[in-house]
C-alpha cells in the first residue's frame, strides 16, 4: 500500500508505590566468564559441569571445584540456567552477550504503567524509592492517609515478565508484585504514535516527573496490516467500496470532485474523525493527504478530461499547441475510452452564455488560433 499516515493518541500514566521483588540489569564482572564459558558448553551440547568450569577458568584443586559449584547456583538462583544445569536460559544467553544480568532487590518501588493495547508491556517505568523521595512527599496534617489497595490486574500481569522499560531501556522482570499499592497522583502521559505503512512503526513520547524523557520504538509483529486498517478506515466514512486496491485509488464520478485540485490535479485530503479501530481504539482526528482520484466510468472520464483542457489552455492554441494539450491529458486518462473536443467544438463551449465583449481569455486564445488559421 502507498499511502501512508499517523495515528496518535494520548495514554495517561499511573504510579503505583508499593514494596516489591524485582531485579533489574545490573553488570556482574564475576559472572560474565562464567555465562560466556557456559554458552559456549551449551552450543556444544554438553552439560554445565563444575569440574570443567573449575578446570577452564580457575584452575585445579577441590577447592576450585566448590567455587565453581557457587558460581553455577549463583547462575541458577538468577534464572540465568535451567535448574538441572543443562543449557543457559533465555536471559542467561542474552546475559552472556551483554555481561549484564537480572539482580533482584526486595524493597521499596514506584512503578509506572499504561494501559494501552498497542503497548506490548504494561509497565513502563521503574525506580526504587529513595528517602529523599520519601521526605520531599510528607502529607500535611490535615491530608487523608492515602490507603493501599491490590494493583489493577492488568499490572499484575507483568508478574514473573521480563521486559525492557521504556524510560531507560534496561530490563526488569517482576519477580513479586502481589503486595497493596498506593497509587499516587500524576499528571504525566504517553502519546502512542503509530505510522501506518507498508514499514510500520510505533513510537512513545513523552516525560515522566519531568526528568525521564521517553522517546522509543516498541516492537511489534502483531500489528493490524495497512490495507487492513485503511479498509476500516474507509468503511467508517462509507467509502470502501469505492476503493481500487490495484489503482491505489479513490473511484468516483467527477461531480462528486468538490475542489479545483480535486478536478484538476486529481487529488484529495481525506479527514477521519476520532477514528477507531476494532480492537485497538480510537485516536485523534487524522488527515490523508493525497488521496489520488480515478474516474468510475468513462463518461466521468471524459468530463474530468474536458475539464482539465479548459483548465490548462494557455497561450495561443494553434494546432501543434492544442494537440500536445490533448497528447497530455490523454496520457492522463489512459485506460478510459475519452471523447475531446475539437478546437472548433471548444470555442463553442466557452463562447456559449457569454456576450462577445465579455468572453474569456481561454476562448480568445482558441479563437484567435482559428481566425488566423494556425
Amino acid at each position: 500500500m502507498t499511502i501512508q499516515f499517523v495515528l496518535a493518541r494520548k495514554v495517561p500514566l499511573r504510579r503505583f508505590d508499593l514494596v516489591a521483588t524485582i531485579a533489574r540489569e545490573e553488570a556482574r564482572a564475576e559472572l560474565a566468564p562464567v555465562l560466556v564459558w557456559a554458552k559456549q558448553e551449551s552450543d556444544a551440547g554438553r552439560e554445565l559441569n563444575p569440574v570443567a568450569l573449575a578446570q577452564h577458568l580457575l584452575g585445579p584443586g577441590a577447592g576450585m571445584i566448590t567455587v565453581a559449584k557457587r558460581l553455577l547456583l549463583i547462575c541458577r538462583d538468577l534464572h540465568l540456567v535451567t535448574d538441572d544445569f543443562v543449557r543457559l536460559t533465555d536471559q542467561g544467553i542474552h546475559a552472556a552477550r551483554t555481561g549484564k544480568v537480572l539482580q533482584p532487590d526486595k524493597g521499596e518501588w514506584s512503578l509506572w504503567a499504561a494501559d494501552d493495547p498497542l503497548l506490548h508491556f504494561p509497565i513502563i517505568g521503574v525506580t526504587p524509592r529513595t528517602d529523599s523521595q520519601n521526605g520531599s512527599e510528607q502529607r500535611r496534617r490535615d491530608e487523608p492517609r492515602p490507603r493501599a489497595a491490590e494493583l489493577p490486574d492488568w499490572v499484575l500481569a507483568a508478574a514473573e515478565q521480563v521486559a525492557p522499560m521504556l524510560t531507560d531501556g534496561r530490563l526488569a522482570r517482576f519477580d513479586d508484585i502481589a503486595a497493596a499499592a498506593i497509587e499516587t497522583t500524576t499528571a504525566d502521559e504517553l502519546e502512542i504514535r503509530w505510522t501506518v505503512s507498508d514499514k510500520p512503526e510505533l513510537r512513545v513520547v513523552g516525560n515522566i516527573n519531568g526528568r525521564h524523557r521517553i522517546d522509543q520504538p516498541i516492537s511489534r509483529d502483531d500489528l493490524p496490516e495497512a490495507a487492513s486498517v485503511w479498509h476500516e478506515l474507509l468503511a467508517s466514512k462509507r467509502l470502501d467500496r469505492s476503493w481500487d486496491n490495484t489503482r491505489q485509488a479513490l473511484v468516483i464520478p467527477f461531480a462528486a470532485a468538490n475542489t479545483e485540485d480535486e478536478r484538476l490535479n486529481m487529488r484529495t485530503t481525506l479527514e477521519f474523525p476520532s477514528p477507531s479501530l476494532d480492537g485497538v481504539g480510537t485516536f485523534h482526528d487524522v488527515k490523508v493527504p493525497s488521496i489520488t482520484l480515478s474516474p468510475d466510468s468513462n463518461r466521468a472520464a471524459t468530463e474530468w478530461a474536458r475539464h482539465q483542457i479548459g483548465a490548462l489552455l494557455s497561450g495561443v492554441q494553434t494546432t501543434r499547441v492544442y494537440e500536445g494539450l490533448t497528447q497530455r491529458v490523454r496520457s492522463t486518462f489512459s485506460g478510459w475510452n475519452i471523447e475531446l473536443p475539437t478546437r472548433e467544438e471548444l470555442a463553442r463551449q466557452l463562447a456559449a452564455g457569454t456576450r462577445s465583449d465579455a468572453r474569456s481569455r481561454p476562448y480568445w486564445a482558441v479563437q484567435a488560433a482559428l481566425d488566423w488559421n494556425l
